[in-house]
């Protein structure tokens, strides 16, 4: 939320009522943002009401950390609305004690290491697809939206059970939006 609140503070203290006016419904609006300043979700709620103030936010924003040209924005014709969501999955192998199995499989996967049909106990998916086997200190990073914000069909996974020894892992998630603004949109 703190970075909503600085974004605001930039526009409103560097552009004059009438410029910022002309990308909201009316005259109430910039009255309403400025006696919310510094609250939470002020911007949120203006680029819900009037969405092409994000152009004029992306402008702002670049103005203010004098990006170069070759790091300026360009909207889009069209954003779909989205609730945000994993975007980025980073799972971190912690250990080598895994002799045979707990690899990471995507079993809709088309690439594999090799053509050999491998097969596997435990689960009939760990026979499918793509096999990432667990290496100490290493990860494995994969997509689980499309470039269109879609869910990835192709990134479904799942882990397989170790046949010996203790598989030990961590999850990082990367999201498409802000944690804060996910949890205030679902509720």
């Amino acid at each position: 939320m703190d970075f909503q609140s600085k974004l605001l503070d930039i526009i409103l203290d560097n552009y004059s009522e009438i410029f910022i006016t002309r990308f909201l419904p009316n005259k109430d609006w910039y009255s309403w943002m400025v006696e919310n300043r510094g609250r939470n979700n002020v911007l949120v709620r203006v680029l819900q009401v009037s969405p092409q103030f994000s152009e004029l936010t992306i402008k702002a924003w670049e103005a203010e950390v004098k990006a170069p040209s070759q790091l300026r924005y360009k909207l889009p014709k069209f954003v779909k609305h989205f609730f945000p969501q994993r975007y980025v999955t980073l799972f971190l192998y912690l250990n080598n004690q895994t002799k045979v199995g707990g690899e990471t499989v995507f079993p809709h996967s088309l690439d594999r290491y090799s053509e050999e049909n491998i097969v596997r106990n435990g689960m009939g998916e760990c026979s499918a697809g793509l096999a990432v086997h667990p290496l100490g200190l290493h990860a494995s990073l994969f997509y689980v939206q499309t470039p269109e914000g879609d869910v990835d069909f192709m990134s479904l996974h799942g882990g397989c059970p170790p046949h010996e020894g203790t598989k030990w892992g961590s999850n990082s998630f990367m999201w498409d939006a802000d944690s804060d603004e996910s949890n205030d949109q679902r509720g």
